[in-house]
């Protein structure tokens, strides 16, 4: 009898030791049991109405909401130092927004390098984060209106970028955008992302970049699901003409001009804070609109191996 209560008794503050270890690494051991005094506690504070931070988002200068929005979204291995090196340029460069990193990818690096293949081409997925970042973009505007707003695109967050645009509705647009890389086909066409921008896109590729955009575009296949070399690589065909557009795709090759900010013509380049200071930073900044270009891409470098 003895040991049968001593056995029921053990079982018993198993079960309980079991249950606070759940509780706790749900978050809600937090939660009191009970409370001995009648003093309502504290209202939360408001939330911010946009970005609207989250377990996938980071926000440098949030102090900054204000005056405007930039958002980021990294390759399809996770957000990395690399991710951090565009930010680390962009405030070098004395660009005066809130910048936040929205880390799309499913895992986390360096964890998340064997999740490329299916962050590529998981295209439902794709869309749905695309489509999230179109409503981050959206709230910004409600709350904000009047204020630029930019999207910056690496490798595979290119891919997301321009379909974030087109997940736009009707009465909203961004300032500009910016493609580093982008893993899209080379005859990917811009023309539902441009309507959605006041000054266009630019876009950089590299003919160097042989390992990622053009050997691993080839095997794994693009963003959009074709097995090719992507635009990020020898740059993007002209796409259809879209009657009444007022933005243009400019496109950067690669030079040696970049070298001195420390891009060497490969994939990470892209991200190095001295490249991004003295070349995509000054595209933010810039008040130029097209407000009178045609929707056609305007070749900012003409050497490339893509017939135009």
């Amino acid at each position: 009898m003895r040991a049968s209560c001593f056995n029921t008794t053990r079982a018993a503050l198993h079960a309980l030791a079991v249950t606070t270890a759940v509780v706790a690494a749900t978050g809600c051991a937090t939660v009191p049991l009970a409370t001995t005094s009648a003093v309502a506690p504290p209202p939360a504070a408001p939330v911010a109405a946009a970005p609207t931070p989250d377990k996938r988002s980071k926000v440098w200068q949030a102090d900054r909401l204000d005056r405007g929005y930039v958002v980021i979204l990294p390759g399809s291995w996770g957000e990395t130092a690399a991710d951090h090196g565009i930010v680390d340029g962009l405030v070098a460069a004395g660009t005066d927004a809130a910048i936040e990193i929205y880390a799309w990818p499913v895992g986390e690096f360096p964890a998340g390098v064997f999740m490329v293949p299916y962050n590529l081409r998981a295209t439902a997925r794709n869309r749905t984060q695309a489509r999230e970042v179109a409503a981050k973009i959206v709230r910004y505007r409600e709350a904000h209106p009047g204020r630029p707003v930019h999207v910056i695109g690496y490798s595979g967050g290119g891919g997301i970028a321009a379909w974030a645009l087109e997940e736009l509705p009707d009465h909203c647009r961004i300032t500009s955008a910016v493609l580093l890389a982008p893993t899209l086909s080379f005859t990917y066409d811009f023309g539902k992302a441009l309507a959605h921008t006041d000054r266009g896109i630019d876009s950089f590729y590299s003919l160097y970049d042989v390992p990622v955009m053009m050997a691993g575009c080839s095997i794994v296949g693009t963003t959009d699901g074709s097995h090719a070399p992507a635009g990020g690589a020898i740059g993007f065909r002209q796409p259809k003409a879209v009657a009444g557009a007022l933005a243009v795709v400019r496109q950067h090759a690669y030079s040696l001009a970049m070298l001195g900010g420390g891009h060497a013509g490969g994939h990470y380049g892209w991200t190095r804070q001295g490249f991004v200071a003295a070349h995509v930073a000054p595209l933010l900044a810039s008040s130029t609109a097209n407000a009178a270009a045609p929707a056609a891409v305007v070749q900012a470098a003409a050497s490339s191996s893509v017939t135009r």
